[in-house]
């Protein structure tokens, strides 16, 4: 290969990284167990639905806030699923989001599968959170998700007291993102055939909260494009040197 095509292709190799991670979603939430937070059965799979800002998203990372009163460890899986028109027959959940009548689809687009992890204690101020962050997802998405946790092993779990954490939909972000305020879908592998079934979920204090799950996505445009244009900018100019 000619000195030109090596320098080339160095180049192009500069240009397929396609810039910094950006927020395509988040809901944030406030710590401490006076705000609510989802009291989770082990095994069983909870998945909300968002609505994701931005166009042509290769997801990278996520965050989910986590509360414990006590310190644990736990087995925990997270997982995305594509949304797709609820098909079964279940009856309105009563949401007016635009997100309604959407369910998780049965094989998810990607899955950190079970990862072994502690959590912290809330600490003196009861006001500390897990942040668990999941990397590497480099996964192509489309608009409307879920996205799914499931928790399992959990130690010191008679108490209950831990859960990813609510916030006010209201402030989900950046321009764009949406979610189904109060609506959940769970999954049992002993119940309902396996299926994704609507739920009527409670916080740790038996209410049923009008507010979605704590989450955050970051990512990069999809790679289709930007490569491509470089591709066949670095090549053509590859070619046009070796025709001269």
């Amino acid at each position: 290969m000619s000195p030109l095509a090596r320098l080339s292709l160095a180049l192009l190799a500069t240009l397929l990284p396609l810039g910094a991670q950006t927020l395509v979603y988040s809901q944030p939430v406030v710590g401490g167990a006076s705000f609510p937070y989802l009291l989770v059965s082990q095994g069983t799979e909870y998945g909300s639905a968002i609505r994701l800002s931005g166009t042509d998203r290769d997801v990278q990372s996520a965050t989910v806030a986590v509360y414990s009163d006590v310190a644990r460890t736990a087995t925990i899986t997270l997982s995305l699923y594509a949304a797709i028109p609820e098909d079964r027959g279940y009856p309105p959940t009563g949401s007016i989001s635009p997100l309604t009548g959407l369910r998780p689809a049965d094989t998810p687009l990607w899955t950190s599968g079970p990862l072994n992890l502690s959590l912290a204690s809330d600490g003196p101020t009861n006001q500390a959170l897990n942040q668990l962050i999941f990397s590497g997802i480099n996964t192509l998405v489309p608009t409307d998700i879920f996205w799914a946790i499931t928790f399992s092993n959990v130690t010191s779990s008679a108490s209950g007291n831990f859960g990813p954490k609510f916030g006010d939909p209201a402030n989900a972000s950046p321009t764009g993102a949406l979610n189904d305020p109060g609506q959940l879908y769970q999954r049992d592998p002993d119940t309902s055939n396996g299926d994704w079934v609507p739920s009527t979920l409670f916080d740790q204090g038996g209410n049923v909260p009008n507010e979605s799950l704590g989450f955050a996505l970051t990512a990069v445009p999809e790679p289709s494009v930007p490569v491509l244009v470089a591709g066949i900018t670095v090549f053509g100019f590859i070619g046009r040197r070796r025709r001269a």
